[in-house]
């Protein structure tokens, strides 16, 4: 970019009369400073798994199971489940990232009121994508691993699931994690988040060592840790939130998406009884691959999930044109709901 525009570039420089050159160590420094903590702000699920491959082996060794047993098991927590975890990951980052122009423009400004709407909005529209993607693979974990892992057999399908089930509650507290940390960094409080997430890999290390070590639980607690981490860093985060010129009341910015998200937990769990019922014979073949009724089922109930939660958005009130725009490609979205 530098380079095909170095010529125009150099134009300004020329014209300008405030130049001030800048040591470049002085630059690199500063871009340091600010590089550091985001980088390890973002890496917060994949320093969770790097802790998991080094307890889960020990402790499951430790009460009684295989090398075998202890691999399989890791690979159903980071391969299975932990891979549909980082799905809904893709759309709340991107938000969570748009929200860091509008943010520190008018933290700049020392623009309080704008400050807080748009923290504000920001946050609802990280719920309105964690919410409904975290009850989703709760309310349909099992048939989701069934659906995409077919060949690893229907035991694997129960405990892929069983652990699904757990980091599906915590896809809801990682989507808080991001908004918070966005906006922290957005504020010149990019530390705060990286402090939190130290505290947060310490109770996963202790929970995880205490709850994998008691054989009832065992690779499970490897999820409960996880999910009870991203609470902590969640709280932390939001903690220091509000003692900046923001304020954030979580009760209020939730309450309707949370509703719509209840209406279509009920919508997926009804439709995926009814449809799995009536398709419980019918076997789809699709080129190479075979779709049973269950997989037919799950992915209607998926369908019929995501259209019963857009227009309980809609009637409760939960999204407006302003939290549409703050998405990337925000503009086209509001065209299309207009429309």
């Amino acid at each position: 970019m530098f380079l095909s525009s170095k010529k125009s570039i150099n134009e300004e420089i020329k014209l300008s009369s405030h130049n001030k050159t800048e040591p470049v160590w002085d630059i690199v420094k500063n871009l340091l400073y600010i590089a550091i903590p985001i980088t390890i702000g973002a890496s917060i699920s994949p320093v969770m798994g790097i802790m998991d491959s080094y307890i889960v082996s020990s402790r499951l060794a430790a009460i009684g199971y295989t090398e075998a047993q202890y691999t399989g098991m890791f690979g159903e927590l980071s391969g299975t489940a932990q891979t549909l975890i980082n799905f809904p990951q893709v759309f709340s980052t991107a938000v969570a990232m748009s929200l860091v122009p509008a943010i520190t423009e008018a933290f700049a400004r020392n623009q309080t009121q704008r400050l807080n709407v748009t923290a504000k909005a920001g946050v609802k529209m990280s719920m309105i994508i964690g919410l409904p993607c975290g009850i989703g693979l709760f309310m349909l974990a099992e048939p989701v691993i069934a659906l995409l892992y077919p060949s690893i057999g229907s035991a694997k399908h129960a405990s892929s699931g069983a652990l699904l089930e757990i980091l599906a509650i915590g896809v809801i507290f990682l989507t808080l994690v991001q908004a918070f940390t966005a906006i922290l960094q957005s504020v010149n409080k990019q530390y705060q988040p990286v402090k939190n997430l130290a505290f947060g890999l310490v109770i996963k290390v202790i929970l995880s060592y205490i709850l994998i070590g008691i054989p009832s639980i065992n690779i499970k607690g490897a999820a409960v840790s996880t999910t009870v981490a991203y609470l902590f860093v969640a709280l932390l985060n939001w903690r220091d939130v509000n003692k900046t010129k923001i304020k954030v009341n979580l009760i209020e910015i939730t309450a309707r998406p949370l509703l719509s998200s209840a209406v279509m937990a009920l919508a997926t769990g009804i439709s995926f009884w009814v449809l799995k019922s009536v398709l419980k014979d019918v076997v789809l073949h699709v080129g190479r691959f075979a779709l049973s009724g269950q997989s037919i089922a799950t992915l209607g109930a998926i369908v019929i999930a995501v259209i019963v939660y857009a227009v309980c958005l809609f009637l409760t009130g939960a999204i407006t044109r302003q939290d549409l725009e703050l998405i990337p490609k925000g503009e086209k979205l509001t065209k299309f709901v207009r429309k």
